[in-house]
């Protein structure tokens, strides 16, 4: 937790407030945001769903599944065709 939060000097300068501002390696992941889909499992087809997944975002993507529905969070909208793909 301490990564998401660093302690910072009570009086900042100009260089410490600069520093918060810039992302720090491992972290980026934290900040980018991601889009959120909810689609009923009857739609998905799982091998499909994981061999697009894989090949657009490598492993920067999640997937679960409850109550017969996906909910899959991407780094970026996926496209009309790559949803079709996962049928």
């Amino acid at each position: 937790m301490s990564v998401l939060f660093p302690q910072v000097d009570s009086t900042p300068n100009l260089e410490s407030t600069h520093a918060l501002h810039e992302p720090r390696s491992g972290a980026e992941s934290y900040t980018t945001c991601m889009t959120e889909y909810r689609i009923p499992g009857y739609l998905v087809n799982p091998e499909n769903l994981v061999k697009v997944l894989r090949e657009r975002f490598k492993d920067n993507y999640k997937v679960k599944l409850r109550n017969d529905n996906y909910s899959i969070s991407t780094p970026r909208k996926l496209t009309k065709n790559e949803l079709i793909m996962c049928y």
